[in-house]
């Protein structure tokens, strides 16, 4: 199984995901995945409603931090996606 990951950003004012590579290693992307749960995804939750009622805005997260990586999808080809095997997760947690 290959789990592909993305790189979270604010581009133009817009959330964007980008896909920099992927990884075979489960153990990587639950490491991947429980860095975003922590970060930004704790940051949704504690500021769900704000969010809902436009007292905030994604972007607002962003401003203390640039990049925020994620590892939530999976396939079993990714030919054609010119995508390469991230070996070494230490900068993207």
């Amino acid at each position: 199984m290959y789990y592909i990951i993305n790189e979270i950003e604010i581009i133009d004012e817009e959330l964007k995901y980008t896909p920099i590579g992927y990884t075979l290693n489960e153990e990587d992307r639950d490491t991947i995945n429980a860095n975003y749960d922590n970060t930004l995804g704790m940051w949704l939750k504690l500021n769900v409603y704000e969010l809902s009622t436009g007292i905030k805005h994604i972007s607002d997260y962003f401003t203390t931090s640039d990049v925020i990586y994620s590892a939530n999808t999976q396939t079993t080809s990714i030919e054609g996606m010119g995508l390469t095997e991230i070996i070494d997760i230490s900068e993207l947690t």
